[in-house]
């Protein structure tokens, strides 16, 4: 998270000559890290017209496709990833991914599922497809009120992606006011408190994740996890974080978050003095 580093770093690479590696990660740390599309979309097009390796090459038409989405230019971004997704190489499920992610910021649910599922066919057991299982939950889950508060949250979800992180939260805190008995409302509390854990506004973040823990909803347990990882690594509160962890195995003893929330125990005894 050290972004000006990094960014001195990999701008010496890249003037010492030419590094494409060095480029295409400094397009992922303005695209992922410092979440700035404008940056990172320049150097994604400059890579696009030089000759690399074929990983490379789709590496660059993915991440060019994530900023066209981003930007709201969907057709583009299709366009892009149409070859990629229609082939058989290593990114195919990746591409049919980012097709999905089209539909579903443009508002066109059904389309986004089923370009969602297209990548389940592909595959299973990867951080792309349980993405694409998530999306297809969140879908399926938040059809109230003719998907508007659906709509508002991925609105609030695109703005926080791009950078725009004010923009979203005003978006998510006036969703939950105009529809308060929405079924988002938990994921708009769970996206509010992600984005002040990233700004470094800890006791507003922990406040955002009480709200989903107090609502006892499905991803009650998740938000627990996401407090007490707070006290362990922002706050350095290891008796807080310790007794936090404890309290989701115990309120909550069949979600999947348990076995995270041990792992988490166990390595905070293992790292305790031990006495004489």
């Amino acid at each position: 998270g050290r972004w000006q580093d990094a960014l001195v770093v990999l701008t010496n690479m890249i003037q010492g000559g030419n590094e494409p590696s060095a480029q295409l990660l400094l397009g992922r740390m303005w695209l992922h890290g410092i979440r700035n599309v404008e940056a990172a979309q320049p150097i994604y097009q400059a890579l696009a017209d030089q000759p690399l390796p074929t990983t490379q090459q789709w590496e660059v038409r993915l991440r060019l496709a994530e900023c066209h989405i981003l930007r709201e230019r969907y057709a583009a971004a299709q366009n892009i990833l149409g070859p990629i997704a229609e082939g058989n190489g290593d990114f195919k499920a990746e591409a049919r991914k980012l097709v999905g992610d089209s539909y579903f910021f443009d508002g066109r649910f059904d389309e986004a599922i089923k370009e969602y599922k297209s990548v389940l066919d592909i595959t299973s057991a990867d951080a792309v497809s349980n993405d694409a299982l998530d999306r297809i939950v969140l879908i399926q889950s938040n059809s109230d009120y003719n998907h508007e508060p659906l709509k508002r949250y991925v609105k609030a979800l695109q703005e926080d992606l791009r950078g725009q992180t004010e923009e979203a939260l005003k978006q998510c805190t006036e969703t939950i006011k105009t529809y308060p008995n929405a079924l988002i409302v938990d994921d708009l509390w769970l996206l509010i408190g992600s984005i002040h854990q990233r700004q470094g506004r800890y006791p507003n973040a922990i406040e955002a994740y009480q709200q989903v823990v107090a609502s006892k909803s499905p991803i009650a347990a998740e938000a627990q996890a996401k407090i007490a990882d707070i006290y362990r690594w922002q706050l350095g509160d290891v008796s807080k974080a310790m007794e936090t962890y404890s309290a989701l195995i115990n309120n909550y003893p069949e979600s999947v978050v348990v076995t995270y929330a041990r792992q988490q125990i166990d390595e905070i005894v293992k790292l305790q003095p031990k006495s004489n």
